[in-house]
């Protein structure tokens, strides 16, 4: 059940500019020159406003398992994280989500994992998109990076070792994910659920004809120009960190996903060092949905 919206409006970020998102600094050269940016910062600004105001209530099934826990994300913006566990357990998988969701969107996915394996979940928000937050957030990496890093630094400090902390990423959440995993190679593992590898999915389906929220004169940009879809094809590049992952690697992702086709997925998969699985699922698409969760599940289940 959804706890009351604070707000609901798609154009928050035109009546008050504190509110939403950029992948880049405004008023750059890059926002100058380029429409195709202007185009992702206002895809990401819509991504933001949903994630700020869409707060699920807690799931009874497991809410006293959640423990809130404050933190600070960038620039000292006001974040929050949720440390679930249930017997103190001493393993953990730390879980990424993706865009258009928060940290309270996948409690069925938190309460599987709580009453089906052995262990403890962390799940970090994103700077800027915790329900209290009302400042303006940007989505570099190195944000995101630090709002990750945050929560494995509080698992260590409560004495959990690098060898059973495991990192979870779906979606964008893979790239986040994949970027922890790199700069930390004593982790347990990463497992990529439905990931994204820049978004050269969305280039692809508008060069394909999609036009939903794409305005006519992007659309014609990206369809005929090669250094439009390159920019795309570049941003959040979950490849490039891929080469340099040395811990275990396991990836699931749906056969019949739209949004991120396998046939991409397959070729980052062959770019990592470790490649442990990949789980394809005939049923399904991009959400995190039943057959994920459980395919989640038992790969955990197969840990050691």
């Amino acid at each position: 059940m959804r706890v009351q919206p604070i707000i609901i409006n798609s154009n928050i970020n035109r009546q008050n500019p504190k509110f939403g998102c950029n992948i880049y600094k405004p008023n750059t050269l890059l926002h100058k020159i380029s429409p195709v940016i202007s185009y992702m910062d206002k895809l990401f600004d819509k991504s933001v406003t949903v994630s700020r105001f869409c707060w699920h209530d807690k799931n009874p099934q497991i809410s006293k398992y959640i423990k809130e826990i404050k933190t600070k994300g960038w620039q000292n913006s006001e974040n929050v994280m949720w440390d679930i566990n249930k017997d103190n357990r001493q393993k953990y998988v730390i879980i990424m989500h993706g865009l258009s969701h928060n940290i309270s969107c996948l409690q069925d996915l938190y309460s599987n994992i709580v009453e089906k394996t052995n262990f403890g979940i962390l799940a970090p928000e994103y700077s800027g998109l915790t329900y209290s937050c009302r400042e303006k957030t940007y989505l570099e990496p190195k944000n995101l990076l630090k709002d990750a890093s945050v929560g494995l630094e509080y698992l260590r400090k409560k004495g959990i070792e690098d060898k059973n902390i495991y990192v979870l990423g779906h979606s964008f959440g893979g790239f986040v994910a994949t970027e922890l995993a790199e700069k930390n190679k004593d982790l347990g593992g990463l497992i990529l659920v439905s990931t994204t590898d820049t978004f050269k999915h969305r280039a692809e389906s508008i060069k394909n004809g999609y036009t939903e929220l794409v305005p006519p004169k992007i659309k014609k940009i990206i369809q005929i120009s090669p250094i439009a879809r390159l920019f795309m094809t570049s941003v959040f590049s979950t490849s490039k960190h891929m080469r340099k992952v040395n811990v275990p690697t396991d990836f699931i992702h749906c056969e019949k996903d739209n949004l991120v086709k396998i046939k991409n997925i397959f070729k980052l998969a062959l770019k990592s060092k470790h490649l442990d699985s990949f789980v394809v699922l005939k049923e399904g698409g991009h959400k995190m949905d039943k057959n994920k969760i459980n395919a989640i599940v038992e790969m955990l289940n197969r840990i050691k």
